[in-house]
């Protein structure tokens, strides 16, 4: 038989003793479901039947020191007197005090475990409350892939689709199918028709955030059924990525895209300023029933934006 450590010995437990027992049955409450907690504060508040004990008569048995290879410390070190109480004994008063305190200190730590338990959550719901959530699911525009359509007539460089949407750039039509892949730093990469590409939020960042704008950007519904139900001139005009004096301002976005948020930062604005190149601004300038009532700007870059039919 192993030789007892002295902690062992002066609090008189034995290797399975009470303390191992408080050990594996806190461990087990770890696993015991959060409706069952009641029933055990109930169990452990409720008295509990003792049987008289008997006491043994014990056999001193002669220690014999345990050979250590630190040979100064075991020199040095005054063996600990008799009648000192061992740690476990100080903290309950002794050895029977601790077996007689083992259930209200197991109630105590069920309450601790109790709040990182297993629990359901509502009904339907395969995970549980210690499940943390997907990093894929983080928010609910960060469920990925996710896939959709382009929202109106978006226009890129090389790879890269930014929120100053240059009119002068190549053309990716409304209703495009585009897939979100993943989130970078200020940017989404992104399937769009196919070919891997940017969504890169540029200058709005401070006025929303990046799953806000590409939410916009990327939509669920295919736009291309209501813009076919448009008048042709408009019709005519969004597929050419122009705008037309009188249409509304959801055609205006269908057709140039959403207008920079930092310098737009309410869409029922009377007047938005857009941006045909980096230096080519021009304005849309809507009536108070929100149709666009005249464009303004430098004559060169409304020739190029304004849609006219025939030509």
């Amino acid at each position: 038989m192993k030789a007892r450590s002295w902690y062992a010995r002066s609090a008189g437990l034995t290797a399975r003793g009470p303390l191992t027992i408080t050990l594996t049955l806190t461990l087990a409450l770890a696993l015991v479901p959060a409706g069952s907690v009641a029933g055990i504060q109930r169990d452990v508040d409720q008295p509990q039947p003792t049987k008289p004990q008997t006491a043994k008569p014990q056999t001193a048995k002669p220690q014999t020191p345990e050979p250590s290879d630190k040979q100064t410390e075991a020199a040095g070190k005054p063996e600990e007197p008799s009648g000192k109480a061992a740690p476990s004994d100080r903290a309950g008063g002794g050895t029977g005090d601790k077996v007689l305190q083992l259930p209200k200190q197991l109630w105590a730590r069920a309450k601790v475990l109790a709040k990182v338990a297993v629990k359901p959550l509502a009904s339907g719901s395969g995970r549980t409350a210690a499940s943390p959530a997907s990093s894929r699911e983080a928010s609910p525009g960060r469920i990925l892939p996710r896939r959709g359509f382009a929202c109106c007539n978006l226009h890129h460089d090389g790879d890269s689709i930014n929120d100053g949407n240059y009119a002068e750039l190549p053309m990716i039509a409304a209703g495009t199918p585009i897939e979100v892949l993943s989130y970078g730093r200020n940017k989404a990469y992104v399937n769009v028709d196919g070919k891997p590409m940017r969504l890169e939020h540029d200058y709005g960042r401070d006025q929303e955030s990046l799953e806000s704008w590409v939410g916009k950007i990327v939509v669920d519904d295919d736009p291309r059924p209501r813009i076919d139900g448009y008048p042709p001139a408009i019709r005519e005009a969004i597929r050419e990525g122009k705008v037309w004096v009188g249409m509304t301002r959801e055609q205006a976005i269908a057709a140039l895209g959403y207008p920079l948020t930092s310098e737009n930062p309410s869409l029922d604005a009377p007047v938005w300023r857009i941006w045909r190149s980096r230096r080519g601004e021009y304005q849309l300038n809507f009536r108070s029933d929100g149709h666009l009532a005249s464009v303004s700007g430098d004559d060169d870059v409304i020739g190029n934006m304004v849609y006219r039919a025939g030509r």
